[in-house]
């Protein structure tokens, strides 16, 4: 995953233990998201029955929206303070570092850059050559 390390690893349940504890090494970063879930599969038992096979691990966010800039005015309830084009650039950081932002926007700007260019020649036919 993008916020989570992958592992694989041998547990060795001990006569009658049915808990034990698997580390997943979370990836901090600065940037804001979304809670996210994924699930730890058990498989290939030995001597025993699994129940269920697993569970589903939520990882819950603790920065801040849209980023950590702002923690300060948060946590002081200071909101008013900051300049709207503050949220925006980082409202506008926090969308451009997801996965698959860049290029689609990048696509979005030409195509609509080709229909601009388009417009103009056609008016420029238009009016020098009638």
């Amino acid at each position: 995953g993008f916020r989570y390390g992958s592992i694989d690893q041998y547990v060795e349940f001990a006569s009658g233990q049915s808990e034990a504890v698997v580390r997943v090494p979370i990836l901090r970063d600065s940037s804001w998201h979304t809670c996210e879930e994924f699930a730890v599969k058990l498989s290939d038992p030995q001597d025993c029955h699994i129940r269920g096979g697993g569970c589903r691990v939520k990882i819950i966010d603790q920065d801040y929206f849209p980023d950590n800039s702002l923690e300060q005015f948060i946590l002081l309830n200071e909101l008013d303070v900051v300049s709207r084009w503050t949220f925006a650039s980082a409202f506008v950081r926090l969308c451009w570092n997801q996965a698959g932002v860049p290029w689609k926007a990048t696509v979005s700007v030409v195509i609509s850059l080709m229909h601009n260019a388009y417009f103009l020649l056609t008016i420029y036919l238009k009016v020098y050559l009638i």
